[in-house]
């Protein structure tokens, strides 16, 4: 699926955070995420400067985007950071009223299909692991989720640019 044909991306501003910060008081996306300043915090750092170090990768570029299904309400947030070493680390917030409805794997599925992330080989994130729901759609959208925690008790995912047709498997 072309994820560019399905739904129109925003680049995060301050009025889209205005119209999408009222997912942030929703008790899931505040015990995964954060609260409203989560989101305040993602447009500061969307803004500033890259160059910030994470993990050993350099942070060449954050992006921001708010999908929308063609002309209606936003429907997902999603945070990218690229870094130099050709990845790019995601997280994903679904409106509260859109879940368990599919958008959250069919972004997945198609994000490196965007222009702006046309130099990204692999997709990396973390997971809770009592987060079912997104380990579903992460699944179901082709990323690999490790079968054990890391040192800050996560489940570490990713998906790379060519899917070799299997789906999603546990390291």
């Amino acid at each position: 699926m072309n994820v560019a044909n399905a739904y129109r991306f925003e680049a995060l501003t301050p009025a889209l955070v205005r119209e999408i910060e009222d997912w942030f008081d929703d008790r899931e996306t505040q015990r995964y995420l954060g609260g409203r300043d989560w989101i305040r915090r993602e447009l500061d750092l969307i803004v500033s400067q890259p160059g910030t170090e994470l993990r050993g990768s350099t942070v060449i570029e954050r992006l921001g985007f708010v999908a929308r299904e063609k002309s209606s309400a936003p429907v997902a947030f999603v945070a990218i950071e690229v870094y130099d070493d050709a990845t790019a680390a995601i997280a994903i917030v679904v409106a509260p009223t859109r879940r368990a409805r599919g958008v959250a794997r069919r972004l997945l599925s198609g994000l490196l299909d965007l222009p702006e992330l046309r130099p990204v080989e692999r997709l990396t994130g973390a997971v809770e692991p009592e987060n079912v729901a997104c380990r579903r759609a992460l699944a179901a959208a082709g990323f690999t989720i490790a079968s054990t925690v890391d040192d800050e008790g996560m489940l570490r995912v990713e998906r790379g640019r060519e899917r070799d047709g299997a789906g999603a498997r546990t390291a």
